[in-house]
């Protein structure tokens, strides 16, 4: 008789499926069917394309103290025949055994807002002991070591380290040397703020800087770019900016067509470093939040030493990114950090080489930690173990 398949009910709907999660429902693992529902009439839905609203949120939250999204969110939303909760994020308040996966860092725990966090760990990690509350997964060693910082040693006991997956691409063997090298950003093509947060900034001053020497450069800025950046670069010819969403096979080309990713940001990218190692592409960036978690300095990328001149060192690091002061910080631009970009952009530029070794470097590794063939035997043994 064969064993009844288990039901895992992707929590909460209420938020947009991050892409991390994506390939959990289209390929799960074996004995575990992942299911997801979005509620597009939530509040939630209703706020996520206004940002005066977003600020308004964080304002109330920060004056209130209370995290309204875990008021917000329907606990009663989980189908009755579910056997497992996963959680992405949010602490999950209903009856039915859960497990809590920690995408990015802990503050996610009391919706990204540090005070707000340090205010309510004990009632958290309270919550976290529970019974039902059968694990909790962190997908990165970064927050791994954020949360042995925080909690206790019995809340430690329960963490699992499972790294994220991404669906493997073999068509960069065929990526042929092209006379244009199109370097390409990747950003939020929502939220023009994330573009100084993910290095937009930095990538832009670096690459006029390059273009003085070498005349066969493309920089694609596939984000939503504010307005005052927009228009000083709106007009050169060598800079092509995508702000709409583009199609998956769109999406493929785009990295297919370029021979590096520039990712100064002062926050990791998960999927666009993944989606970019996947494809053979060496990746450029800032050794900042969880970036040794992915990227090998002189392997499969460079890491460029951040600026001092940026609050990195503040408690609340990294979820201060939003703030003002962060932001002013970033757009006041450290240009030791342009040139220590510049200098590994030209080590590529020149050695086709070294692009070529560390493109198939990414490829080995996303083969060898971050596969979904090597993501689903994990979490097939991890969650065989639950007593669900």
């Amino acid at each position: 008789m064969e064993n009844k398949i288990k039901k895992v009910f992707l929590y909460p709907s209420e938020f947009s499926l991050h892409s991390a999660y994506k390939t959990l429902l289209s390929n799960s693992p074996k004995g575990y069917n992942f299911s997801y529902s979005y509620n597009r009439n939530s509040l939630f839905e209703k706020f996520k394309n206004y940002s005066a609203l977003k600020k308004l949120y964080r304002f109330i939250v920060q004056i209130t103290g209370i995290d309204l999204s875990q008021k917000i969110v329907k606990h009663d939303s989980v189908p009755k025949d579910t056997d497992l909760v996963f959680s992405m994020g949010i602490i999950y308040n209903g009856s039915k055994p859960w497990v809590i996966d920690i995408l990015d860092n802990p503050y996610s725990l009391s919706g990204y807002n540090y005070n707000l966090f340090i205010k309510n760990k004990k009632d958290i990690e309270k919550k976290l002991l529970e019974g039902n509350c059968k694990a909790v997964i962190c997908a990165n060693e970064s927050s791994l070591n954020l949360m042995k910082k925080h909690f206790s040693k019995k809340l430690i006991k329960k963490i699992r380290l499972l790294r994220p997956a991404v669906a493997f691409s073999d068509k960069f063997s065929k990526r042929e040397e092209q006379k244009v090298f199109q370097i390409l950003f990747m950003g939020s093509t929502k939220n023009p703020e994330d573009f100084y947060i993910k290095g937009g900034l930095e990538t832009i001053k670096c690459f006029e800087k390059l273009s003085e020497k070498y005349n066969n450069l493309k920089l694609v800025i596939r984000c939503s770019v504010p307005p005052e950046v927009k228009s000083q670069i709106v007009n050169n010819p060598k800079i092509q900016i995508i702000e709409n969403r583009i199609s998956d096979e769109e999406l493929e080309n785009l990295y297919l067509n370029s021979q590096v990713l520039s990712c100064p940001a002062h926050i990791y990218m998960l999927m666009s470093w993944l989606e970019s190692m996947s494809h053979g592409l060496p990746i450029v960036a800032l050794d900042t939040y969880a970036s040794k978690d992915y990227i090998k300095d002189n392997i499969n990328g460079f890491l460029i030493k951040p600026s001092k001149n940026i609050p990195y060192d503040n408690p609340s690091y990294p979820v201060n990114v939003r703030s003002l002061e962060f932001i002013d910080a970033i757009k006041k631009v450290d240009y030791r950090v342009i040139q220590d970009l510049c200098v590994s952009f030209e080590k590529l530029i020149n050695n086709e080489k070294l692009r070529k070794t560390m493109g198939e470097n990414n490829v080995h590794l996303i083969k060898q930690k971050f596969s979904i063939e090597t993501r689903n035997r994990e979490l097939k043994k991890f969650l065989d173990k639950l007593s669900i």
